[in-house]
């Protein structure tokens, strides 16, 4: 290597090391007092437009607005954070530009927080760090600084932490800054959120659950950190305070996006519904004030002074892999005489008026006039949107034989949408298969449903670009389910005999060695307007033995023929966080 480029690669090796220098990395802050002001815009995502065009991009448009207005503000805010997706860096240069050009204007200091849509570990040095030396001097995109009282934590995206050995660097070097910060307020920024969110997509569209729970350690080990913001979920104000959690004195806040919102349907009444949100954040010594706003708009809207309180048990596999769930010898109230007793419900955000999703099982079902699990979905007409889908779920230990699954569904109202069972079988650690029996149109290979099973057999542990080869693809198995009309459907399947037919290579299921399923019944639904379904489900059994059973749905044979899909099941070992109870 000749001296310059030891002196280049020197030169990047620094600008990629965490800073700490707290006070003394943004002097103008120091002028602030203890009394300030600071906005938070969360995804601007800064988009190519073309120079002829007659409308500006939208999201072009508003960031100009949201700098305009923020410029005739009669009170300077000291700061503003983007906290991620700032550009589209796919059309670098010419988003960047757009960006910086609009950005020059801004009278408070702008600090910018790496995104999935900004950067990746490749290209952050060429991408990112000329875009944060335009806005403040800095080039860092993993630092703390101080401002008043408080002390503030800059923290990278997913898509500069690789590997293992990134991710811990990190969380060391963020532990000994939280540490010697122990006797200061703290602010933590980052893109992705941490907590649920409560729509299918951001089930999957998040952090590895080991990152997750090593995260949330680190942030909560000092006592110090008491508000962390993330962006990416594009919510408006009414989820961003509906989203809002706390957890051992921190409060995990989602920060309101310019952009469209995601598929959560509802707004405040002063507000609209079409986006344009950003935070402002108001500190008083040690008092902090939280007030959504819309650009254009005078209205703000005052948020609470606590949220509620975050609990492993709202939806365990958030925070913990299947193979450290508690898995059942038996299936827990499969006939639902008890309600949900024995079920795991997903967490999904519920609307004030009309909610787009429901799980009940406390009524009878029209069909058979006796108890039956009911799952709604339904589209809401906003932006961002796969499909959707809601489910319940139980972690069971595998019989000794391959099993029986016998259970019976009915479709309700349906409108480009249907209902499933899907199985996850587990070796140990490793997801060894996935069958899903569904009905309803085909479901795209983009649909939340797939890439959420790939998310939870996996752990959430992808590559970077948030997929994996499949080097066992014959093992991850559809079958389609037929049409439920206005009776009940029984279905009595044969789990080893469906899968060796399908691949056709016999003892394949009992080769395996699983040692545990997780089983799902859910209700799903497409993205187009009206979309919608009502799933019931009753009587469903994994019996231990598959004997002398019937391979027959509807009174019918089944046929174990699969159909392919688009869903990618990792061979790889998953990473096992610490257990949390």
């Amino acid at each position: 290597m000749n001296r310059v480029s030891l002196i280049i690669s020197c030169l990047l090796a620094s600008l990629a090391a965490p800073v700490s220098l707290a006070g003394t990395l943004f002097p103008r802050l120091e002028a602030a007092g203890d009394d300030f002001t600071f906005l938070i815009n969360a995804d601007p995502h800064v988009s190519r437009e073309r120079p002829d065009a007659k409308s500006p991009q939208p999201h072009n448009q508003f960031l100009r607005q949201f700098v305009q207005e923020v410029n005739a503000a009669p009170r300077q805010p000291a700061f503003v954070i983007f906290n991620g997706d700032i550009y589209e860096r796919q059309g670098v240069p010419q988003t960047t530009n757009i960006l910086m050009q609009i950005i020059k204007d801004l009278r408070p200091l702008p600090i910018a927080v790496t995104g999935n849509h900004d950067v990746r570990d490749f290209d952050v040095d060429s991408i990112f760090r000329p875009v944060q030396q335009a806005f403040n001097g800095t080039t860092n995109d993993t630092f703390s600084f101080d401002c008043g009282r408080w002390h503030f934590v800059v923290m990278p995206t997913k898509e500069l932490l690789t590997n293992l050995e990134k991710e811990e660097a990190f969380l060391k070097w963020l532990d000994a800054d939280l540490r010697a910060n122990r006797n200061r307020p703290t602010m933590g920024f980052m893109h992705y959120h941490l907590m649920p969110a409560g729509t299918s997509q951001l089930e999957f569209y998040t952090y590895s659950i080991s990152y997750k729970n090593r995260l949330l350690d680190a942030l909560t080990r000092y006592g110090n950190v008491r508000y962390v913001f993330s962006g990416h979920v594009h919510a408006g104000i009414q989820n961003s305070v509906k989203t809002a959690w706390e957890y051992k004195g921190v409060k995990f806040i989602v920060a309101p996006s310019p952009v469209r919102p995601r598929p959560f349907g509802e707004e405040y009444p002063e507000f609209t519904l079409g986006g344009g949100y950003y935070l402002q954040v108001e500190v008083q010594r040690e008092r902090v004030r939280l007030l959504g706003r819309q650009i254009g708009r005078s209205a703000e809207h005052l948020y609470p002074a606590s949220f509620r309180a975050f609990d492993f048990g709202i939806d365990p596999r958030c925070f913990r892999p299947i193979w450290e769930l508690p898995a059942e010898a038996r299936l827990q109230n499969g006939g639902f005489e008890e309600g949900l007793a024995g079920w795991n419900c997903v967490f999904r955000y519920l609307k004030d008026k009309e909610p787009g999703y429901a799980i009940t099982a406390a009524g009878e079902s029209a069909a058979s006039g006796k108890r039956a699990a009911c799952l709604f979905v339904c589209e809401k007409g906003q932006g961002w949107a796969l499909g959707e889908f809601t489910e319940v779920y139980q972690v069971l230990r595998s019989p000794a034989r391959a099993p029986t699954l016998k259970f019976s569904y009915h479709g309700g109202q349906c409108s480009n949408g249907g209902g499933y069972v899907w199985l996850g079988g587990f070796k140990g650690v490793q997801a060894e298969c996935v069958m899903l029996f569904h009905w309803g149109p085909q479901m795209r290979a983009k649909h939340t449903l797939p890439q959420v099973i790939n998310y939870v057999v996996t752990a959430g542990e992808r590559n970077g670009e948030g997929r994996q080869s499949s080097r066992q693809p014959k093992q991850t198995l559809f079958w389609k389910l037929p049409e439920p009309g206005k009776e009940w459907v029984p279905a009595e399947i044969k789990l080893g005999e469906a899968m060796n037919t399908a691949v056709g290579k016999s003892g394949l299921y009992e080769s395996l060695g699983i040692d545990r399923f997780i089983i799902g019944l859910g209700a799903w639904c497409s993205d187009e307007a009206g979309s919608l379904s009502k799933a019931w489900f009753d009587d469903l059994k994994v019996l231990a033995d598959e004997g002398t059973a019937v391979m027959q749905v509807g009174g019918k044979p089944f046929d174990p023929t699969h159909e392919g899909f688009n869903l990618i099941v990792s061979d790889e070992r998953p990473r096992s966080p610490r257990s949390r109870e």
